[in-house]
């Protein structure tokens, strides 16, 4: 392990060769300190640590071996929230059977996607000839073939693509074999387990962003899915008639099917159409929701006619987890254009303020930990 450390290999990368979970990986790890190096521990020259000069406080949370033994007699077998409990083959649906076959499909593709060829990152064992196709294959390990996150989604944008792709690699039916993999653990069922101690653990840093200007509703809505914010209140301050229009080459059609849509942009004419439409629609909202505060409807019933274009503003409080759990969704190439783009513009941010924090979120292939 601490041969593959020093070769740069993710955490990813070593279960991939190893063949076990990734966090069977980050334990050992961890039991052998092999989780950071020095310069991973360290701040960026010049840095300056918020609590410099602060007292009467720790951040640093202690487990004592006492707090440790019980932790893990609450942990341990069946007590463990992640106990299995049993769950049989023949019962478990197709996707379950899928992915149960899928360390022995990589194994015999040598963890390479087979469109692209890259080896390595997050594998998919996907059916060559569709299920909806032949439902007597859906359950043929020979049926199975190794393609990365990005190719998955490609050849699963349409029943077309899908078919493409069948004929394409019809060659490689038959080849998966149902050979003894290695254990994996067990699945996981929940259950409650018992509280064994609730500890003070002291302040913690989490970060303040001010968000400035203009940012329509269905891109705040889509931070608020992930941290807590203060918003600009509709329901006691008049809303300014600021709508998101569109640029003409931000105006798209959607092709595909649900899970893997994808986006092109319109004929100009469609596109100068949309625009006046919106913007006559919303010059009209913005009338009546004029009239009815003029009226006396009070400022939360009367913002109902405005969509959901209008601008917005808020305050975002979050810390280094969320952020990057945020980014990892919503800086990606799955997430809406427009979201996306204020996500770029908030990874610029981290980058520049945590900038060892956000090397390590990036080999670990944009997952938080």
């Amino acid at each position: 392990m601490a041969g593959r450390r020093q070769a740069g290999l993710s955490v990813a990368g070593i279960a991939a060769e190893a063949g076990c979970s990734y966090h069977t990986v980050r334990k050992w790890l961890r039991i052998h300190d092999l989780q950071f190096s020095e310069t991973e521990r360290s701040f960026a020259s010049g840095h300056v640590p918020w609590n410099k000069g602060k007292a009467g406080y720790k951040t640093q949370y202690e487990i004592s071996a006492e707090h440790r033994a019980a932790i893990q007699r609450a942990r341990s077998g069946e007590r463990s929230n992640f106990w299995r409990g049993g769950v049989a083959s023949a019962r478990a649906s197709m996707a379950r059977w899928t992915s149960e076959q899928a360390a022995k499909v990589h194994a015999q593709y040598d963890y390479t996607c087979q469109e692209c060829k890259r080896p390595g990152g997050r594998l998919h064992a996907h059916h060559i000839v569709p299920v909806w196709r032949d439902p007597s294959m859906g359950r043929q390990i020979g049926n199975l073939i190794t393609l990365c996150a990005s190719c998955h989604r490609r050849v699963h944008r349409t029943p077309q693509t899908e078919l493409a792709f069948a004929e394409r690699f019809s060659d490689r039916l038959g080849f998966a074999r149902d050979i003894p993999a290695p254990a994996r653990g067990y699945k996981l069922v929940a259950h409650p387990v018992k509280v064994t101690a609730i500890r003070y653990v002291g302040i913690r840093q989490t970060y303040d962003l001010s968000v400035e200007g203009p940012w329509h509703n269905f891109v705040a809505n889509g931070i608020v899915a992930h941290n807590s914010f203060n918003e600009w209140s509709g329901r006691y301050s008049q809303l300014e008639p600021e709508f998101y229009v569109p640029a003409p080459e931000d105006v798209r059609n959607q092709v595909g099917k649900p899970g893997s849509y994808s986006f092109e942009t319109v004929e100009p004419e469609l596109a100068e159409h949309t625009r006046e439409a919106q913007e006559a629609v919303f010059a009209e909202a913005y009338r009546t929701y004029e009239d009815l505060l003029e009226r006396g409807v009070a400022k939360e019933i009367a913002r109902n006619v405005l969509p959901v274009a209008i601008y917005t503003q808020f305050y975002w409080t979050v810390n280094a987890r969320s952020l990057m759990n945020f980014l990892s969704l919503r800086n990606s190439e799955t997430a809406q254009r427009e979201i996306r783009r204020y996500a770029e513009a908030v990874e610029e941010l981290f980058a520049s303020r945590m900038p060892i924090t956000h090397a390590a979120f990036v080999a670990n292939e944009r997952r938080a930990p």
